[in-house]
């Protein structure tokens, strides 16, 4: 065989493989973890533009499973936080001496409600639920409450649920953090 034909028969051989590499490392099984790969996220971590995302640092600090991942994004807003509230209460939580009109506190869950509505309507598998995540003692820069997390089954819909998340913090003005954590449905069911 000329060396030419060693050549392709050697690209069609690696090409071979590199496509069985790589679709044995997505994950089909929704029982073993999140579906798809991690490489389907494209969204930068740390960024200096755009939504600033970054990984938890120590997974198995906080996870109940070595599957599970989250991301925060940071609130990119300047005046208002979410609040935890009761089902069915108004978007708007003002204080008391609060001016008519003017919102210093989201309603956390009414928030959510419409960022469900925005990831249904783009086609995201989410649970319609929220996910409790721990609160990170070991921050001191003021952003230890994240507990505000979007459980989402495939890594395909990182990116636009990152997207959403942080459009619909900047949209309200919104200074506290969000989450999405990556799970397999065995979790998920158990939520």
């Amino acid at each position: 065989m000329g060396s030419a034909a060693r050549s392709i028969t050697t690209a069609i051989a690696l090409g071979s493989l590199m496509g069985c590499a790589t679709a044995s490392s997505m994950n089909t099984d929704p029982a073993k973890g999140p579906l798809g790969s991690r490489t389907q996220m494209k969204t930068p971590l740390n960024a200096d533009t755009g939504p600033r995302v970054e990984e938890l640092e120590d997974p198995n600090r906080l996870l109940l499973s070595s599957s599970e991942t989250y991301f925060r994004i940071h609130g990119r807003g300047r005046s208002k936080r979410l609040v935890m509230d009761e089902p069915g209460q108004p978007l708007c939580r003002r204080a008391g001496d609060t001016p008519a009109g003017d919102c210093v506190e989201l309603n956390g869950l009414a928030w959510l409600d419409i960022l469900f509505a925005r990831l249904s309507a783009q086609g995201v598998h989410h649970e319609h639920g929220l996910w409790d995540a721990p609160v990170d003692k070991a921050r001191k820069d003021g952003r230890a409450m994240w507990n505000y997390c979007v459980p989402i089954l495939d890594w395909k819909d990182a990116d636009v649920t990152i997207a959403t998340i942080d459009a619909l913090l900047v949209e309200h003005d919104v200074t506290t953090d969000v989450c999405i954590t990556l799970h397999g449905i065995g979790r998920a069911e158990e939520l």
